[in-house]
This record gives C-alpha cells, sequence and structure tokens, in this order.
C-alpha cells in the first residue's frame, strides 16, 4: 500500500477488517500484527531492559523461535516459570494480540521473532486444560487436593446426588414456565401446582438416575424424602417470586447464573439455592 492510499478515507479500517479474529483488537487502539501465537516454553527469566526488570519468555513454535517481552504484570508468572526448572519445556503457552513489527534474529541455525507485548496482550498457560471453579478453590486451600482428587476420587454422595435432583427439578420447572405449558391440565379436574410439577420431575429424574443410585448405595425412597422440604422450599419461592423474575428482561435463569451475567438489582432474596441439610 501506498503512501497515497494510506491518506485515502477508509483504507486504514479496510485494512483492519482484512485481519479479524482478535476479540483484543477491539479494546487496543493499535491493532496488532500477530493475532495469536502458541508453542512450547523453552526458557523463562527477566532481563534488565531500559533499566527495568522485564519478564522474558522463549517460545518454540518448530519452524521458529520467539522471544516475547512481557509487560510487569506477568512478573509473577515468569518468576514461578523460572522456579520449575526444566520442567517448563512440558508446558504450552498461547498468546493473543501482539502489536508491533517483530524484530528478525537468528537462533541455532531457525529465525528468532522478537516481540514487545502491550497492557492488551493476553498471554494463556496450557490453554487447552480446563480448571472448574471448585478446583481451583480447594488448591488455593490445600495444593494437594487437585491432585488427590483426580488420583483417589471420592465416591459421589447421596447428598451431592439429593443437590444435582433437586436443581434438575427447578431448571425443569422454569423451562416449563417459559414454555407457557405450568399448571395447564396436567391433573383431571384442576390445575398442576409448582409443588406437584417438582414432585413429577424429581421422579422422573429417579428414574433416570437408577444406576447412579445403586452404585452410591442410596435408596430413591430416602432420596425423595430428603429432598421433599426443598421443593417444598422451591415451589414456595416460585409462587411468590416468580413474577418478579420475569418481569425483568435482562434477568437470567436462576440455575444458569454465569459469571459476567447481568443480575438486575432487586431486595428481594438472592435466586441461588442450596441443598443442603433443612432445619
Amino acid at each position: 500500500m501506498t503512501a497515497r492510499d494510506a491518506d485515502k478515507p477508509g483504507t486504514a479500517a479496510a485494512t483492519r477488517e482484512k485481519k479479524p479474529g482478535c476479540f483484543l483488537c477491539v479494546l487496543d487502539p493499535h491493532p496488532c500484527t500477530e493475532m495469536q501465537l502458541e508453542g512450547r516454553i523453552v526458557a523463562a527469566r527477566e532481563y534488565i531492559i531500559n533499566g527495568e526488570k522485564t519478564p522474558v519468555i522463549t517460545l518454540d513454535c518448530g519452524t521458529f523461535v520467539v522471544s516475547l517481552a512481557l509487560t510487569r504484570y506477568y512478573r509473577s508468572l515468569v518468576k514461578e516459570l523460572a522456579a520449575l526448572g526444566s520442567a517448563i519445556r512440558n508446558l504450552t503457552l498461547r498468546v493473543y494480540h501482539l502489536p508491533g513489527t517483530p524484530g528478525i534474529a537468528e537462533y541455532k541455525g531457525r529465525p528468532l521473532r522478537r516481540y514487545q507485548a502491550n497492557s492488551y496482550t493476553l498471554v494463556v498457560l496450557e490453554p487447552d486444560t480446563l480448571l472448574n471453579i471448585t478446583d481451583l478453590n480447594q488448591a488455593e486451600y490445600c495444593p494437594r487436593q487437585y491432585l488427590l482428587r483426580r488420583l483417589a476420587p471420592s465416591p459421589t454422595s447421596a447428598a451431592a446426588i439429593r443437590g444435582n435432583l433437586v436443581h434438575a427439578c427447578f431448571k425443569e420447572l422454569l423451562k416449563e414456565h417459559d414454555r407457557g405449558e405450568l399448571m395447564e391440565g396436567r391433573t383431571v379436574g384442576s390445575q398442576e401446582t409448582p409443588l406437584a410439577a417438582l414432585h413429577r420431575y424429581l421422579e422422573q429424574a429417579l428414574a433416570r438416575s437408577s444406576l447412579e443410585l445403586a452404585l452410591a448405595h442410596v435408596s430413591a425412597g430416602a432420596l425423595r424424602s430428603e429432598g421433599a422440604p426443598h421443593l417444598d422450599s422451591l415451589a414456595t419461592w416460585y409462587q411468590h417470586q416468580s413474577s418478579i423474575l420475569w418481569e425483568m428482561p435482562a434477568a437470567q435463569s436462576p440455575t444458569f447464573r454465569q459469571p459476567g451475567n447481568l443480575v438486575p438489582a432487586s431486595k428481594q432474596q438472592p435466586v441461588g439455592y442450596a441443598c443442603g441439610p433443612t432445619r
């Protein structure tokens, strides 16, 4: 592209549109030149650059090597990686949004690209490994918990099964409300109440979970009686609070409250429900 072309209206926008897909370019006023890189970690250490300690990670990307100078935000990550020694060579790192043109050099007969990250660059260690929040919380309390749960998992408890069944029943109740099918002639000569619908879904869930109950040595009758108080509480909440929930267009289903979802402010009690022992 010539200098004259760069002055034409819309040319810069058209150039940027040629590289769609970088979710960080919408935040950074300076578009990236490399949307994503991934490689095996070769080294991680801090260097003094321009009088400041700068975390630097070297990646083996197959046909070329990358030297990535990161921001101060990643100093703790680089320190922990350096403490692992040679074990870091088994780890994979993925980098998103690299601005600027890399410097080109040579490292052991292969091209070496030197990148300078900015505050919008995102680094992800082991990007294909997913950890749930429960594992992270337990690891913070005791780092051995995650490994022990994987090597010697504990059997499913009756309380966990009960909680899963009760939450599944409540989810089906809300779905039935959304479809407009709730209280439409499920019983002869009268309308079905929310409590009756919850018990109906509980029976269906118990039938589907017969194998899990057998493996956990839990009877359907015991779960039925232990789950009844929770179903009563949910039915009472539904009858008194459901109209408030559905009047708010931004509200999410109470069983699907994920991080980042907007939950409208209300003076009502939180929708979240824990199936612990009743009092």
